[in-house]
């Protein structure tokens, strides 16, 4: 049997309000995120055969793609104030040594390894797979396709990227070339539900408005709280 976690008594907290503001933004996106017709609707698959140029087949609109990507931007890029890792970081700080804390701090580091490796089994690759990693390619995603206008450095990067794959866009495109590791995606999600669990149970400061509630929150409720 699991021993059962202890309640994390929330009188006890104290929070810096640089790491209540990352949170804060943290759960806004999030709960953005969790919104959207992108995720609602799915991400789309990649389409044809034989002869014919892939392309993405989706439900959702440009328009809804781009919103999504806006807030997906937010929560990755490690500048934003609400990003994951910094969520985690204070998230984590607000509560060690409770065992939830270093889940999530572990959940982060397989994050980040899985970043930092290459996507195997991505569609029309040569059978060695791909050179690049997933962080490069989505950095040079965001920065060549969405976010920013085009740089040459971006630019050069994003065309290495395209070449592996035969020059075919699309298959650039679909999600799990950019995931590529659906086992620590649902972690991911799961540590992402539990943060803005937390902070449903500890409102913290929201650029818009004040305030706060104190209590005892139970770590299997936390998870649930989303």
């Amino acid at each position: 049997m699991f021993t059962p976690k202890p309640d994390v008594d929330l009188d006890q907290i104290q929070i810096p309000q640089a790491d209540l503001n990352s949170l804060a933004y943290f759960s806004r996106d999030f709960r953005e995120l969790k919104a959207s017709s992108f995720l609602k609707e799915g991400p789309g698959t990649l389409a044809g055969a034989g002869w014919f140029e892939p392309f993405v087949q989706t439900a959702t609109s440009d328009d809804e793609i781009k919103s999504f990507v806006m807030v997906f931007r937010r929560l990755y890029m490690t500048k934003e104030s609400g990003n994951f890792l910094r969520a985690v970081e204070a998230f984590a700080r607000a509560i060690l040594p409770h065992p939830v804390a270093k889940w999530v701090q572990g959940v982060a580091g397989e994050y980040e390894k899985g970043l930092n490796g290459v996507p195997d089994m991505v569609p029309f690759a040569p059978k060695d797979g791909v050179t690049f990693k997933r962080k490069r390619l989505i950095d040079v995603f965001l920065n060549t396709q969405y976010a920013h206008q085009g740089k040459e450095r971006r630019d050069s990067q994003y065309a290495e990227c395209l070449a592996q794959v035969g020059g075919r866009q699309a298959v650039l495109a679909v999600p799990e070339v950019h995931v590529g590791m659906r086992p620590i995606h649902a972690q991911r999600r799961r540590a992402d539900r539990l943060i803005h669990g937390a902070v449903l149970q500890v409102p913290p400061p929201h650029p818009e408005r004040g305030g706060s509630r104190r209590g005892v929150c139970r770590p299997g409720e936390v998870g649930e709280a989303a």
